[in-house]
């Protein structure tokens, strides 16, 4: 799953209005926040997380791993903050 630049800027804009939902400590990402995020993604598609981390390239390597772990995409990183996207699932009527 890639997004578009464009897709990407409608993803931040949108995110900018958004409040944090989830936190990682310093010691990362765990199998409980990672279920706890695709538990999230099943109501929403934009979720923001934010990161406990002493550098920003420990941030962006904790983003993106949860990222991967999730599986979702990581759109945008600012500071301690990560935007995390994936497309909603739609249940076709029986």
């Amino acid at each position: 799953m890639t997004v578009s630049n464009a897709e990407r800027q409608a993803l931040k804009a949108r995110a900018h209005r958004l409040k944090v939902t989830h936190h990682v400590g310093r010691e990362g990402s765990s199998e409980a926040i990672v279920a706890g995020i695709r538990q999230a993604f099943a109501k929403t598609d934009l979720i923001k997380v934010r990161i406990r981390a002493e550098e920003t390239a420990e941030v962006e390597a904790i983003a993106k791993s949860l990222a991967g772990a999730v599986p979702c995409e990581l759109v945008s990183r600012t500071g301690f903050v990560a935007v995390l996207y994936r497309e909603l699932k739609r249940q076709e009527d029986k």
